[in-house]
């Protein structure tokens, strides 16, 4: 009669510190990216005025104005009237791009493998830009409604009502590209597995013992 033995994975030693002397240099690397991201979210606010009245102009079709350094920017309405709304500590972008870079940091230091951190990160990043993209929208979209429904009924509908919504969109469309992200490197890796297990064989060895 033989007994066969389940063959067990060699140890790797070798790749396991290639491994984490790639994913603690980068965790460490977007820690330091999410301090310098909460010391300059002033500046940050400034950008963002300044993108929301380029994209006021060629959207709306509106004059629109930014001067430099400011965290407002101004336009004028359709009737003539000017405005000027401010990019404050509440509608700017930098706080949640201060803190994705954290996640990012958690999340390569719990997986292992450059191809599932490299992932991680390329979806982290592509949905931070959903975000920023989004949140300019929304201030683009409260200038429209400004426009269309007055100053005071068109910003109070426009920054708390469809600009809660238009924000929880975005995050949940980010949220949703960093999963699809995650999900592509996890079946990734799956299938790696299994083409290796069919590669090695169910059984490494067998002894044959008589009885």
């Amino acid at each position: 009669m033989s007994v066969a033995t389940a063959s067990t994975p060699s140890p790797r030693p070798a790749r396991s510190r290639a491994d984490l002397a790639f994913r603690i240099p980068l965790a460490l690397s977007l820690v330091a990216l999410s301090v310098g991201v909460f010391r300059v979210a002033d500046q940050i606010r400034v950008l963002e005025a300044l993108v929301a009245s380029r994209l006021t102009t060629a959207l709306l079709g509106l004059p629109a104005r930014h001067s430099g350094g400011s965290t407002a920017f101004y336009f004028d309405l359709s009737n003539g009237q000017a405005h000027g709304l401010r990019i404050t500590d509440e509608c700017t972008s930098a706080y949640i791009l201060g803190v994705l870079p954290v996640l990012a940091a958690l999340w390569i230091l719990a997986v292992s493998g450059v191809g599932r951190a490299t992932r991680a990160l390329t979806g982290l990043t592509i949905g931070a830009g959903i975000f920023c993209l989004a949140n300019s929208l929304r201030v683009v979209m409260i200038v429209f409604s400004m426009d269309h429904l007055g100053e005071e009924r068109g910003f109070e509908l426009a920054h708390r009502y469809l600009g809660t919504v238009l924000t929880l969109v975005a995050l949940a469309a980010s949220a949703a590209v960093v999963m699809v992200f995650l999900g592509a490197g996890r079946r990734s890796a799956e299938r790696g597995a299994d083409r290796g297990r069919a590669r090695r064989g169910p059984w490494r060895k067998s002894r044959r013992r008589d009885g």
